[in-house]
Parts: C-alpha cells; sequence; structure tokens
C-alpha cells in the first residue's frame, strides 16, 4: 500500500489502488482512495502497540542493555510506528530506520542464495546478537569435516 499526503495531513491520505475501479461511496477516484489520517491510525494502532509489545519483551528478555532498535521491512519504514517506538521506550533506547531497511529480507535471501551458489561471493558473518528471537545465517563458515558434510566442501 503507497499513500502520499494530500495538502495536509488533517485532511487525509490519497492511497493508489491500480486497476480499482471509481466509487464515490467508498472514496475511490482516479484509481485512489482518500482516507481521513485519523482512520489510518485507528487501522495501524493495534499492530502497532503489539509491535512495541514485542520489542519491550525482547528487550527484557536479553538481560543486557540495549542502546538501538532497528527497523527493517516494509512495515519498519513506517514513521508512525517509529515515532511510537520512541515514545515508548524513551530516550534510552534509540529507535534507527537503516536506509534501503526495507529490502533487508530480500537482500539476506539473495546473500544466502549467492553463498550457497558460489562460497567466494558470501562475506557476512554474524558477529553478536541481543534479540532471543530472530533468523540470520552465517556466511563464509570455513570448512570443518567434523561438522560440515564432505560433499559440500
Amino acid at each position: 500500500m503507497q499513500y502520499s499526503p494530500s495538502a495536509s495531513a488533517a485532511e487525509g491520505y490519497s492511497i493508489a489502488l491500480p486497476g480499482f475501479p471509481n466509487d464515490e461511496n467508498l472514496g475511490i477516484r482516479r484509481n485512489r482512495l482518500k482516507m481521513k489520517a485519523m482512520d489510518l491510525r485507528q487501522i495501524f494502532e493495534p499492530t502497532i502497540n503489539q509491535i512495541i509489545e514485542l520489542v519491550r519483551g525482547q528487550i527484557r528478555a536479553t538481560n543486557k542493555t540495549v542502546k538501538a532498535v532497528l527497523l527493517v521491512g516494509g512495515f519498519g519504514q513506517n514513521n508512525h510506528l517509529k515515532e511510537s517506538l520512541r515514545n515508548a521506550l524513551g530516550d534510552a533506547v534509540r529507535v534507527l530506520q537503516p536506509v534501503n531497511a526495507w529490502t533487508a529480507v530480500v537482500r539476506g535471501a539473495v546473500m544466502m542464495g549467492l553463498a550457497h551458489a558460489n562460497s567466494q561471493l558470501a562475506q557476512v558473518t554474524l558477529v553478536s546478537r541481543r534479540a532471543r528471537k530472530h533468523y540470520g545465517l552465517q556466511l563464509s563458515t570455513e570448512f570443518n569435516p567434523k561438522v560440515h558434510d564432505n560433499s559440500k566442501k
């Protein structure tokens, strides 16, 4: 879903809906849905609140000082999510949105595919972890005959 603010956020947002016919009753005109900011907030608020609770749970479970939270993936680009997390976590934890973080999952999948095709292309190593639950890969590991399959040497 791509949206762009109207003249002012109070007026609402215009969300692109390619292929949808005009329907004044639904607020669709010229393949765009016009929604009020408050309506969008009500749609996303339950999800944002759940994310905040999950992040707080991850921070508590680490038993260490967490300095920053990185928002990645498509919804990680949402400014309202970032601001809500900042307000909920306070000044002790920075909330960061890295450039191109929305492609993090895809880039990780591409790196894994390249590593399987040619180990010379893999240059990523997980060096530390704070989150109790996550998924990740270690690439460019040295062959160990006690651990690895000899046919994949």
